[in-house]
């Protein structure tokens, strides 16, 4: 190749090159207003910009976002896009606005676009984003501006109180299971409940508090979608009425007490607590209280056991139960009309009562007797018409016989 034509490949480079350069320096003006404009999500903003100006506007994107799109269309000539977050753009030259932008969109015709998630770069958040058109033409433009936030969907929380009723000794459950919506970022887990007499109490990380604390922090849906709360053995001091159980997640390290700030459904179930189950409620309000009774209290697989045996001296029938649930009605050879009523009721003698409870309550007993019953030792504590039965000073049985 000459030393002609080399010099002309190097001139046209050289004009392009400063081309380039003339076009990032190019002034600009920016058109002032008191405020950016505020943009409303896919509400189109039809307007005008002088030649070689520009104008922030601004559109407020909440932390359940998943996406912001931002598009020009129906322009003419060239315009150019920039998105900014936290601030407005304020350069004098293209390259400039070009230095501050966060994104841009500079193509060499009027329709322009520019999409961003929580995991482009840069990363959509949570915030005021400052959108900016540039009319690069040498008269003013008309065009339509629209700004898009697509909000996620909540995760799904779904709660499992079992039994719904209960009854002292019985087996209280309590699970969540969670379905992930399209909502990214760690959350919080609350759990609640609701007393029949008292303060609203939470489930903390030890246990149950006064103190407005989550159950779990930090979590991510992605990696564990099942929550078991809590599984306990009812105790008898409980305060009888319905229960009433709330779980919700929350955007990490926001409040609670902000609707806003959750990111999924409020889960609510309801539980019942008597000392009564419905079924022996019913006997009770049909037949009065038995004139005896027996309760044995035994362990099943970790679970309480309760056996009970109701007997109506008078109508001639006894009833049993196995933890509250009705299981059979049995005959007497005879009844006794005139047998006298218990001042014991079998709702006063669960298993958790101790032998301090019983001394405390009915003092020293009439007599202590002893038997061994499958290789264990069973101390009697007989009252006049009740019989309390320790092993290992734990409660095993109750008796009413008068």
């Amino acid at each position: 190749m000459d030393i002609v034509a080399k010099g002309k490949i190097i001139t046209k480079r050289l004009i392009s090159f400063w081309i380039i350069v003339g076009c990032l320096c190019l002034f600009i003006q920016y058109v002032h207003t008191q405020a950016a404009e505020t943009l409303h999500s896919g509400t189109p903003v039809h307007t005008s910009l002088p030649s070689r100006t520009y104008r922030n506007y601004c559109i407020d994107v909440p932390f359940t976002a998943i996406r912001l799109t931002v598009t020009i269309t129906n322009g003419t000539g060239d315009l150019d896009l920039y998105l900014k977050y936290g601030s407005p753009l304020s350069g004098g030259t293209i390259g400039e606005l070009a230095a501050e932008a966060d994104i841009k969109s500079d193509g060499p015709t009027a329709l322009e676009s520019i999409e961003i998630t929580p995991s482009t770069v840069p990363a959509l958040q949570e915030g005021k984003w400052y959108v900016v058109p540039l009319n690069l033409n040498n008269t003013a433009t008309d065009f339509t501006l629209t700004a898009t936030v697509e909000v996620g969907t909540k995760h799904q929380l779904d709660m499992t109180i079992s039994p719904k009723v209960a009854t002292p000794g019985a087996s209280l459950s309590w699970t969540l299971e969670i379905t992930s919506g399209s909502i990214s970022g760690n959350v919080d887990l609350y759990a609640a409940v609701s007393q029949p007499q008292g303060p609203l109490i939470f489930l903390g990380p030890q246990g149950f508090t006064e103190q407005v604390v989550p159950y779990q922090r930090g979590i991510s849906i992605e990696e564990k979608n099942n929550y078991p709360l809590l599984d306990m053995i009812l105790p008898s001091w409980l305060v009888q009425g319905e229960y009433t159980f709330y779980a919700v997640l929350v955007s990490t390290l926001r409040s609670p007490f902000d609707t806003n700030n959750w990111v999924s459904n409020l889960a609510i179930s309801k539980f019942y607590f008597s000392l009564l189950s419905p079924a022996q409620q019913a006997f009770v309000s049909e037949m009065g209280y038995p004139q005896q009774f027996m309760k044995t209290f035994s362990d099943d697989n970790g679970k309480k056991r309760v056996d009970e045996v109701w007997t109506y001296v008078r109508q001639g029938l006894s009833e049993s139960f196995v933890n509250g649930v009705f299981v059979s009605e049995t005959e007497l050879a005879s009844n006794f009309p005139d047998f006298p009523s218990s001042r014991y009721h079998p709702e006063n003698y669960n298993f958790d009562i101790t032998l301090q409870d019983v001394l405390a309550r009915h003092g020293q007993p009439l007599n202590i007797q002893q038997e061994v019953i499958d290789d264990m030792t069973v101390q009697y504590y007989i009252y006049d018409g009740i019989t309390f039965g320790f092993v290992n000073k734990k409660l095993v049985s109750v008796m009413v016989l008068k």
